[in-house]
């Protein structure tokens, strides 16, 4: 989601809530994507968030017509993983705790692509998976984020950026 060119990342295994809290968060707030981002690091010391089509959408259903700019790319500012919940809230996350959970999202996605790869290649590209989840971690703030189905999630995100 973006805001202002404030990009937030909100990332969670499937059906936790990504896209529920993308079709909820209210103006000036603005989804990019609702289901997966590439987060790339730029020329400086900066990481970009640009939106991935949802592929699943079209494989299924040819008569998709969600679409999401994959060239736009706003500045990363924080990554908030998603928890359902009675009540909202940010908890800060750990620099390891954020480094592993980044990493367990890039493996899920990467999986789908990883089925025939020989093992030392799958053992060598997570590696490099993790060595980036650990760099990221240390550059962008990490927030476990509760979310109600009726709060105002997109409060606490305000409150820490």
């Amino acid at each position: 989601i973006t805001r202002d060119g404030i990009g937030v990342a909100l990332a969670a295994s499937s059906g936790t809530g990504k896209s529920t809290c993308c079709q909820r968060i209210p103006s000036p707030w603005r989804a990019l994507s609702d289901d997966e981002s590439m987060i790339v690091h730029d020329t400086g010391d900066q990481y970009q968030i640009h939106p991935f089509p949802t592929w699943s959408e079209y494989l299924r259903d040819k008569n998709a017509t969600s679409t999401w700019n994959v060239e736009e790319g706003v500045p990363l500012s924080a990554i908030f993983f998603l928890e359902q919940a009675e009540i909202d809230q940010a908890i800060p996350a750990g620099k390891g705790q954020a480094a592993v959970y980044i990493c367990q999202i890039a493996i899920q996605v990467y999986n789908r692509m990883w089925g025939e790869a020989k093992y030392r290649e799958q053992k060598s590209h997570k590696r490099d998976l993790f060595i980036n989840a650990c760099k990221i971690a240390e550059t962008i703030p990490v927030y476990i984020l509760r979310v109600s189905l009726n709060g105002n999630f997109w409060d606490e995100i305000d409150k820490v950026l």
